[in-house]
């Protein structure tokens, strides 16, 4: 819906900025989602590149995403 009033909208199409927003937005989410759901199949490929065993993977998943959870809360902040 488009509220005008004369000649004057108060609706602005989108910019260009906003449709590359738009698809970074998309392409994070998806990269986001993909590896939380992948991670099954990335498993064993982890255990073999580290050399490590199954709990020392699973540990540094763990680390990872509260590193995340900081990281995030720390830019949020400011």
């Amino acid at each position: 819906m488009v509220l005008t009033y004369g000649d004057v909208s108060s609706y602005k199409q989108d910019s260009v900025w906003s449709w590359l927003i738009c698809l970074c937005s998309t392409a994070c989410m998806m990269l986001t989602i993909g590896f939380a759901f992948a991670l099954g199949v990335l498993f064993p490929v982890l255990v073999d590149s580290f050399n490590e065993s199954r709990e020392r993977v699973g540990e540094f998943k763990i680390s990872l995403s509260i590193a995340d959870k900081r990281v995030s809360c720390f830019v949020r902040s400011r």
